[in-house]
């Protein structure tokens, strides 16, 4: 395959792609909910550590999370000022995914035009993961995914025509980026592992043609990764046990009930397949029309290196891309087969392998070299690419239910102003730094969206509260008023019964707590008769 460069429609496309993201993230007014509110949070009590000393922000740094790699916080800390030019918090952090998603795409426009894709092929690559559901609706959310698909490129791009690299920048650049991915999500190993030895067998089959060794590079090389390993085992050496059981949590724990179920083997690979589906398109003929010219272009590839001789099949198979294919659809596989095994069953942890996807479809139409193939797979990916992109605005006239990440633009500022006025009303300045407890699990009213909204006063007020729920999922009444008086909570914030939803899996005491509450001579209550809005308020 013959090196081509990046076609500048290519670069057209992807600009128009980050160009949607960035207006839905300017004009989206919606409400954090949970782990991306919690995101939020650590991100702008980090930026405000930055006011102090040094070793203040280092500890703060190390210690952040606990249960969740740091590195979008981390990284979200410094596009905090940009809330002074994009009018709020919520876009400047979003900032972070934008870029990435920007960079993902032209990583994935880069390697296609390195395998040698024409412009219909890298089209067909850029569009299938740009226009992917999953993905568009990831880049809208204050998530690790985005940062993780980022990291999946880029060790893409690392591994391609990776025998003709040098031996010490390889392994460099390896330790490098796999300490980074480590710090964006600890489910990362399930991809490094299978693309590291992918490197190794490469390395052996083709020894010779290497790149000369430059030592300056190699030098700020071994500077940088060295850096950026001290911050990874440095945060996963504090962190260890919380982030353990975190993963245990999401993943086999009971605690997993709440986010899918337990079932039979064949019965999770289904659904899991039906979900890489999904979150490729609501329309099932895209997975096929993606899928397909892979499966074919890999049973080519490997027809073409059984019929040479056999002592040139691993070098054969290492040239015309097979093995590359090979580990890349190897790792899809196991990774499917990996989440079949768990009881969560949230579909962004498929995204990892939507660059995979990508990157594959854009080498097999080249290795096809059909050009009404390569037309048939544009066209499908990229009436897929509109369709995502108009839904997420708002406009949907197939009345078609794409991946459930991809949400469409909230223009209504009700709920948002709602929670602001409870967290201005329940954080006193002169009481600062206490709990507060807000007694509703909703998407747009919990305790995390409630400390996120805090967090994001303080930069005003110059105070701020923290809030946490009556207990994750709490169905006894006595443990949840006994954690209201063991965090000497001033306020619990919740609804009137009336206008509280019907009781689910997180909200099953929410109502009788404010009954109990109601008759508790300790608290005096406000309420709002328009939104239904409920302020208990200790006496003191």
């Amino acid at each position: 395959m013959t090196t081509q460069r990046i076609n500048p429609a290519v670069v057209i496309v992807v600009l128009g792609l980050i160009g949607s993201t960035f207006l839905w993230v300017l004009r989206d007014t919606s409400v954090w909910p949970w782990d991306q509110a919690w995101y939020g949070e650590v991100a702008l009590d980090l930026a405000q550590s930055r006011r102090g000393n040094g070793w203040e922000w280092l500890r703060a740094s190390l210690a952040a999370f606990g249960s969740k790699p740091p590195l979008l916080a981390w990284v979200a800390q410094f596009f905090a000022p940009l809330s002074r030019w994009l009018g709020d918090i919520e876009p400047a952090l979003l900032m972070v995914n934008v870029l990435a998603q920007l960079a993902t795409l032209l990583l994935i426009a880069r390697i296609c035009a390195r395998m040698g894709c024409g412009v219909l092929a890298q089209l067909a690559g850029v569009l299938a993961f740009g226009g992917s559901s999953l993905s568009l609706g990831l880049s809208h959310q204050f998530l690790t995914e985005t940062l993780q698909m980022l990291s999946v490129a880029i060790m893409l791009d690392l591994i391609w025509k990776v025998e003709r690299r040098a031996v010490a920048s390889t392994i460099l650049w390896g330790v490098l980026i796999m300490a980074l991915a480590m710090l964006v999500k600890a489910s990362s190993f399930t991809f490094a592992i299978p693309f590291a030895v992918y490197c190794i067998v490469a390395c052996l089959i083709r020894t010779d043609a290497r790149q000369a060794v430059r030592p300056v590079g190699v030098l700020l090389l071994a500077l940088a990764a060295a850096l950026i390993c001290a911050a990874c085992v440095g945060w996963y050496w504090v962190n260890w046990a919380p982030m353990t059981q975190h993963f245990r949590n999401s993943t086999l724990n009971d605690v997993a009930l709440a986010y899918g179920n337990v079932g039979t083997l064949g019965s999770k690979l289904s659904l899991w397949v039906q979900s890489l589906a999904v979150a490729l398109s609501p329309w099932p003929f895209i997975a096929v029309v993606i899928g397909g010219p892979i499966i074919l272009a890999f049973a080519v590839c490997l027809a073409n290196v059984v019929k040479a001789p056999r002592n040139q099949w691993p070098l054969l198979a290492l040239d015309n891309g097979f093995l590359y294919a090979g580990a890349l659809i190897g790792t899809i596989a196991l990774t499917v087969l990996g989440l079949a095994t768990q009881i969560n069953e949230e579909t962004r942890f498929l995204s990892p392998t939507l660059p995979m996807i990508a990157v594959l479809l854009g080498w097999a139409l080249t290795v096809l070299r059909w050009r009404w193939l390569q037309l048939l797979a544009f066209i499908a990916v990229a009436c897929n690419a509109v369709y995502a992109v108009s839904f997420a605005h708002g406009y949907n006239p197939l009345g078609l239910q794409p991946s459930v990440w991809l949400k469409q633009v909230d223009l209504d500022t009700d709920r948002k102003n709602l929670l602001a006025r409870a967290v201005t009303e329940s954080c006193s300045a002169s009481r600062p730094n206490r709990y507060a407890i807000i007694g509703v699990e909703y998407p747009s009213f919990n305790g995390n969206s409630a400390a996120f909204f805090s967090a994001k006063q303080q930069r005003k007020t110059r105070h701020r509260c923290y809030y946490t729920s009556l207990g994750y999922a709490e169905t006894d009444l006595d443990k949840a008023l006994a954690r209201i008086d063991s965090l000497d909570a001033d306020y619990l914030v919740t609804f009137t019964p009336d206008r509280q939803r019907d009781p689910d899996l997180f909200n099953r005491i929410s109502g009788v707590v404010v009954e109990r509450l109601s008759s508790d001579p300790r608290f005096t209550a406000t309420q709002d008769r328009d939104s239904g809005l409920m302020i208990f308020h200790r006496r003191r």
